[in-house]
């Protein structure tokens, strides 16, 4: 599928400063004068997805990934993604060849065996635990199961 390739704008510039400058507040940032840091921004957004968020095994962490058919998963960029929403993913079979546009339901996995993937998700303890999914594809949606 062709995705929008997405302008970084002046906003964008300066929500990132904003959340550098905060973050720089409560770690140990290498520059002790974060506020004189030079930001060199791209552009445009990324095409595909980067590992992000505390456990960062998702799909929508990772820009790509492989089934236990061996089916290839491309995971876009996507700007401000809803937790509730699914996800967008281009899906190839393990020849190469291109299945379709999906959108995927946002769970977490980073191994596959035949049908099923597997994954780290937080309980309500906000412990890890380890999580079965069973995945198959009908028309232009995928679903998952636990």
């Amino acid at each position: 599928m062709d995705w929008p390739i997405v302008p970084l704008t002046a906003t964008d510039h300066e929500r990132y400063r904003a959340e550098y400058l905060a973050g720089s507040a409560v770690d140990d940032r290498p520059n002790p004068n974060p506020e004189s840091r030079p930001f060199d921004f791209p552009e445009h957004y990324p095409a595909l997805s980067s590992p992000s968020g505390r456990l960062a095994t998702s799909g929508q962490g990772h820009p790509a990934r492989v089934d236990g058919h061996g089916r290839l998963f491309v995971f876009p960029y996507v700007i401000d993604p809803q937790p509730d929403t699914p996800y967008p993913v281009d899906l190839y079979d393990s020849t190469g060849t291109f299945l379709g546009a999906y959108l995927l339901p946002r769970i977490s996995w980073f191994a596959a065996h035949e049908d099923y993937v597997y994954g780290l998700e937080l309980n309500e303890d906000d412990e890890r635990i380890l999580v079965r999914y069973h995945v198959r594809f009908e028309s232009r949606a995928a679903s998952a199961t636990s």
